[in-house]
Order: C-alpha cells, then structure tokens, then sequence
C-alpha cells in the first residue's frame, strides 16, 4: 500500500485496498481457527484383526521342530479350522 501511494495511485484506491485487505485477512483468521486441527495426508492405521483360531494356530507353528507325522496333524487341523471359517452365516459360499 505504501508502494501505491509513493506511486500517485489515488487516496480513494489506497483506502479501498486496505478495506478489501483487511476483509482477507479476516477470512483467513476465522478459516485458521476453524482448522487448527491439522489435518493427515495418510489414513489413520486400521484396526488390528481380531484373534482368530486359524490364525493363532498359523502363528504357533515352528516348522523347523515339525516332524512328517506332526505337519500332516498340521495340515488336517488347519483344513478344520479353515472349513469353520466357510460356514460362517455372514460369509458368501464359494
């Protein structure tokens, strides 16, 4: 503004500018206050899965302490668990 009047822009646009200016910086303000909360440009991380026996039982393996007897047990009892998980009432049949 200041620059404007060393430049001979009239007093009548100077004071226009000012008005003008000060509407902006006031919108800015209330836009400031109202979104002070700063907003995440990622998602927020989703809820962990809920235990479940499949998985429980997947994460207890140590398959280097398997025998050949012990993973076939394994492997039928992952298949019941597995079953279970299809008969479920709110899971669409394959």
């Amino acid at each position: 503004m200041a620059v404007a009047a060393l430049a001979g822009v009239p007093a009548v646009v100077i004071r226009r500018a000012r008005e003008h200016m000060r509407e902006l910086e006031a919108g800015a303000q209330r836009h400031a206050e109202r979104d002070a909360v700063q907003r995440s440009l990622f998602p927020p991380d989703p809820e962990p899965c809920p235990a479940h026996p499949f998985r429980e039982a997947i994460e207890a393996i140590d398959p280097d302490a398997l025998t050949p007897t012990a993973a076939l047990e394994l492997v039928y009892r992952l298949k019941d668990l597995s079953n279970d998980l299809d008969t479920k009432p709110n899971r669409p049949a394959p």
